[in-house]
């Protein structure tokens, strides 16, 4: 047993029937032609080894306290894996939606798989394809983490047995969360004080020059509105290597700053004209630079895409400066303070202010942070990856999507092909497919432009 980190909590606090925190990728295994019984099997001898998957989060009563991770004394495997039916890719993006909205069993560990044979037309493939969608709470990792976790299921090899390190019920909970209430609060007035000297530093360091601030007030777009209920998926596959080269031939650009100058053309064409620029939130990890327990390790980046740029390679040029500029604000020492130095609120109130955020209209004419969120999860070469001994051809997925972002990128690759996975809100974005036409056609333009 161990207590949730808080920046491992608040993923708890933070969810709505809206914005589930739930991270949630797909792979794509060439067909195995065995019965779903094996694929079941062989998910679930490896999961039994993985304590992250044997763990459930038991909460106090109200969130007064942090909860703990405690063992499932119940833990099966095979109840947290589920086979569905999808005959091609069509069936397959009106299926993710449905499993992704599906909230989890706080009873049990947070994860599932979910395995769906002989889907035809994953990234264009005739040939029928083994499709399991790994879903796991943003509680129990992070993408990086929870690539780490999917690649030990999709491994020939089953790691050792995980040593029991205990159980507890939401009573002994519960009474622990109590007799540290006071504790609890007392540390709030110290967290506010550490909080405020951060902040000093990091005006500081702002004052020195070292980096500048993203602009406080973005222009509200159609694509930021209050979120609906409901949620549209769909993947653009490009070639790693294609667009390795055209980065290549630009010089000190990365194929995630490509991606990200295709998004902002893409936005750009499909918005229409808006005044100001076009941002995007881009998770940056910290495990460089913090030692700490907590699984959730990143931080958040703001990008302007530089949209208004039509020359692509300068545009891509502008893009991997503004990368680069707030990675280094965010990872500076003073920001990384005040990253950690956040006050820690008890969890009831942070749920009831989301709650309040969320009942607000969205009416007014600006936003804050982003307008979209663009994450990159890259799994590295596709080799090791299996499923009953056929390899994995692709990874695909779908994002959160929270107040008042109603689009989000999934920019994923594993072996030679790259996969931007776009998650809308359709009262938002309405036409999906022309969207992703314009990715897929942005894709393609650079890598011309650069030959």
């Amino acid at each position: 047993m161990s207590t949730v980190e808080y920046r491992d909590a608040i993923f708890a606090y933070v969810e709505t029937s809206c914005s589930p925190q739930t991270l949630m990728s797909a792979y794509a295994f060439e067909a195995s032609g065995r019965p779903a019984s094996d694929l079941v099997r062989w998910i679930a001898d490896r999961a039994a080894s993985l304590a992250p998957l044997r763990q459930r989060m038991v909460r106090p009563f109200g969130d007064i306290g942090l909860p703990i991770w405690s063992d499932d004394p119940q833990f099966t495997p095979d109840r947290h894996i589920r086979v569905h039916t999808a005959e091609d890719w069509a069936e397959l993006c009106v299926l993710l939606p449905t499993i992704h909205a599906e909230p989890f069993d706080w009873a049990k560990p947070l994860w599932e798989v979910h395995l769906i044979q002989g889907v035809r037309g994953v990234d264009g493939r005739d040939d029928p394809s083994d499709v399991a969608v790994v879903k796991m709470h943003h509680s129990v990792a992070d993408g990086m983490g929870a690539t780490e976790i999917a690649r030990a299921l999709f491994s020939s090899d089953i790691a050792a047995e995980c040593t029991p390190t205990g159980s507890t019920s939401r009573f002994a909970t519960m009474a622990k969360a109590v007799a540290m209430l006071p504790v609890t609060l007392g540390r709030l007035p110290v967290d506010l004080l550490r909080f405020v000297r951060a902040q000093k530093q990091v005006r500081a360091e702002e004052a020195e020059g070292l980096w500048k601030s993203p602009p406080p007030q973005l222009p509200r777009t159609s694509i930021n509105r209050k979120l609906g209920p409901d949620r549209v998926v769909d993947t653009v596959f490009s070639s790693v290597t294609e667009l390795r080269s055209a980065a290549h031939r630009m010089g000190d650009v990365t194929v995630n700053d490509l991606v990200l100058t295709v998004i902002g053309g893409a936005l750009a064409t499909y918005l229409g004209d808006i005044e100001g620029p076009i941002v995007a939130s881009v998770p940056v990890s910290t495990r460089d630079v913090l030692d700490a327990g907590t699984r959730n390790r990143f931080t958040t980046a703001y990008v302007d895409l530089h949209a208004g740029i039509e020359d692509p390679v300068a545009r891509a040029d502008a893009v991997h400066r503004a990368v680069r500029t707030d990675r280094d604000r965010k990872l500076s020492p003073a920001n990384v303070r005040a990253e950690v130095s956040a006050p820690r609120l008890p969890g009831f109130v942070v749920r009831t202010a989301v709650r309040v955020f969320e009942a607000l209209p969205k009416t007014s004419s600006t936003i804050t942070g982003a307008h979209v969120l663009v994450t990159n999860v890259p799994m590295g070469p596709a080799d090791g990856w299996q499923l009953c001994g056929s390899p994995v051809f692709a990874n695909f997925g779908m994002s959160t999507l929270v107040d008042p972002g109603g689009v989000a990128h999934r920019i994923s690759s594993i072996g030679d092909r790259l996969a931007v996975s776009v998650t809308a809100d359709p009262s938002q974005m309405r036409d999906l497919p022309a969207y992703l036409e314009l990715i897929r056609r942005g894709c393609a333009e650079l890598v011309a432009h650069t030959e």
